[in-house]
């Protein structure tokens, strides 16, 4: 099928329409904490955007719920549930923040400074920031 569209485009197309419908999903259900899960895939298609990632195993506590992610110069893997024995930072978040940034309803300055709560690895820390910062910025 022909298409004026660039291959590109699509992409980002399908993935910002991922990321808006998984958004949806759990906004819509937010007392059932286990949608955190929904949020895997759009998550690890928005970091695979950042150029020059660093290689880090965040725990992401969103309330009662986690999600790891594994950041390398190749790729990007989130998964839900706690699958890293030693990840390099642990912070904690609530579930209506983390949705609200993802959003753009909250800048992540606003974020990091009032809803984030590092528990591990604060030195690693700003360079997970850093990349969530690039990734959303790309999004926009």
């Amino acid at each position: 099928m022909n298409s004026p569209i660039s291959g590109a485009t699509r992409t980002e197309s399908f993935g910002s329409w991922l990321v808006s419908a998984a958004v949806s999903t759990a906004i819509s259900t937010l007392e059932n904490r286990g949608n955190l899960r929904t949020l895997a895939l759009p998550l690890r298609i928005i970091l695979e955007a950042v150029p020059d990632r660093p290689d880090l195993t965040v725990r992401l506590q969103v309330d009662d719920d986690v999600l790891t992610i594994v950041s390398t110069a190749t790729a990007v893997d989130v998964r839900h549930g706690d699958t890293s024995p030693s990840p390099d930072v642990v912070f904690q978040t609530g579930y209506e923040a983390f949705l609200d940034v993802g959003e753009g309803l909250i800048p992540p300055e606003d974020f990091l400074a009032n809803h984030v709560e590092v528990l591990e690895g604060a030195e690693k820390a700003a360079a997970f920031f850093g990349m969530l910062g690039v990734a959303i910025s790309l999004q926009g």
